[in-house]
């Protein structure tokens, strides 16, 4: 005895809950790469406070250095005055004028020149008036080349 039915169904009602899923599956994945921009955008902003704090308090410390370096160059120039009995405030601001004069036409700091005009007057009583006889001859940068040459002035 053969079994025969009719199979009659209404697939509208499946096919509109499976829209209705897909919908919900795509506004599901559309939040998810809305939370995923919003985290990247939070990440760069990060990342470019992250970088703005580092430069400031490298700029920070770096100023700390420069001022120390400063300090310490003073000292060596007053001490090496004072053991010459000339540590007069117009000697020490002479030689403070020289250097920061120097500083603008050549490569070095002020820091570095005071360091080299204490060294100066500590090992050959140099004193203000014959600095510039005796930076003449400094050390002077070529540009491009890495080296250091003594040229004259």
């Amino acid at each position: 005895m053969a079994v025969t039915a009719k199979f009659d169904a209404d697939f509208s009602a499946f096919d509109r809950a499976v829209q209705k899923a897909e919908q919900g599956i795509d506004g599901f994945v559309a939040g998810v790469a809305e939370v995923a921009t919003g985290m990247l955008s939070a990440q760069a902003i990060m990342n470019g406070l992250s970088a703005a704090w580092q430069a400031f308090t490298g700029f920070l410390d770096d100023s700390v250095k420069s001022a120390e370096a400063a300090e310490v160059a003073h000292a060596k120039m007053v001490t090496a005055l004072e053991a010459q009995h000339t540590a007069l405030p117009s000697v020490v601001s002479a030689y403070g004028d020289y250097a920061t004069a120097l500083q603008k036409t050549t490569i070095y700091s002020d820091d570095a020149l005071q360091a080299s005009e204490a060294l100066l007057t500590q090992v050959g009583n140099v004193m203000p008036r014959d600095m510039e006889k005796a930076s003449r001859r400094r050390p002077t940068s070529r540009r491009g080349s890495g080296s250091i040459s003594t040229t004259r002035r």
